[in-house]
């Protein structure tokens, strides 16, 4: 399953004009959630810290999962994969309820952030658009 993020600083409440993809994937037979995120644009202090949080959209919330280097600090293009998902975990990130939040030194709380969503597919988008054809013509 396919899973997207558009990462701002809006949605961190900053004025960070930084934006960025984060895109994934959810294996439900290995249980992991393999991830990339590509970031531009200038941040407004040193990167620190990155992290997956729970909370669902416009909110705040803990720590799930965080994907910094080792060393300290997130490169600007990078992938990680997170493993072993609880039952908890697995619903939340269907449900939208996960952001990923990138975190500086001007802006601790994180700079730039984005809600990750499941990516429609494109088999059930071709399936609504069938239906409405098929309601349209009953109706003539």
């Amino acid at each position: 399953t396919a899973f997207e993020a558009t990462i701002d600083g809006a949605q961190s409440g900053t004025p960070s004009t930084a934006t960025g993809v984060l895109t994934g994937e959810y294996d439900s037979v290995a249980n992991t959630f393999s991830f990339s995120w590509d970031i531009t644009g200038p941040l407004l202090g040193d990167q620190t810290v990155s992290h997956i949080h729970r909370a669902p959209l416009g909110q705040s919330g803990g720590v799930v999962f965080g994907f910094n280097d080792p060393g300290g600090g997130w490169p600007l293009s990078g992938s990680a994969v997170w493993t072993n998902l609880t039952s908890e975990n697995v619903t939340d990130l269907f449900a939208g309820n996960f952001y990923a939040n990138f975190h500086t030194s001007a802006h601790p709380g994180g700079e730039i952030r984005g809600q990750i969503f499941v990516v429609p597919a494109p088999a059930g988008l071709g399936a609504i658009g069938l239906a409405g054809l098929c309601a349209a013509r009953r109706r003539r």
